[in-house]
């Protein structure tokens, strides 16, 4: 059996659901609360697209974390060169 505690309208509420997980109803209650074309063609899909997610899989975080530290290096250069540089 699955429990899971849920916030909804300000009440705690306890399902016991096997028929669902913690995604899916969380997408149910953002579609039926946001999507105004809820249930119908027009209604936009509020994830992302699978192409994305695969993409998103293979980003590799060091490698990004080696280039967000070369910008800010960059950056502080050049914050610093504009403090100098108004004097």
């Amino acid at each position: 059996m699955t429990f899971m505690s849920i916030m909804e309208g300000g009440c705690l509420m306890l399902l016991q659901d096997n028929s669902t997980n913690l995604l899916h109803y969380l997408v149910t209650q953002y579609v039926s609360k946001y999507e105004a074309h809820s249930g119908t063609d027009r209604a936009q899909f509020p994830l992302p697209e699978p192409s994305d997610l695969g993409q998103a899989a293979a980003v590799d975080f060091d490698e990004l974390q080696q280039e967000l530290n070369k910008l800010h290096k960059v950056l502080e250069g050049l914050t610093t060169a504009m403090l100098y540089s108004s004097l």
